[in-house]
């Protein structure tokens, strides 16, 4: 919640790169991301986020979240990143490729 609310996560570049490239395709869809607080760890939600906010359980939860049978990751270049978390600032622009290429008619 609060990086969605700072636009980065103090001390962890991987899931600040990850929040800002949210922001970012947001503003250019033209969409408003609705973020709740609820309290740390109380939901398999808030442990996700949780871990996934601290690079020595990104892994661990990246791994989890792909078992997940309600999550798919359509995008190819989210995937690679996830698959292999590195500070590549480029990935905005890349997803953003992507969106306009799956929006655009």
């Amino acid at each position: 919640m609060l990086g969605i609310e700072k636009d980065y996560i103090k001390g962890n570049s991987t899931a600040s790169l990850f929040v800002r490239a949210l922001l970012v395709i947001c503003g250019y869809l033209g969409v408003v991301l609705h973020a709740n607080h609820v309290p740390r760890k109380s939901t398999k939600g808030a442990d996700l986020a949780d871990q996934l906010t601290r690079e020595s359980s990104w892994a661990g939860a990246v791994e989890e979240l792909g078992k997940d049978k309600f999550v798919e990751v359509k995008s190819e270049a989210l995937s690679a990143w996830i698959r292999d978390p590195k500070e590549d600032w480029g990935l905005v622009k890349k997803l953003l490729e992507e969106v306009e290429n799956d929006f655009i008619v």
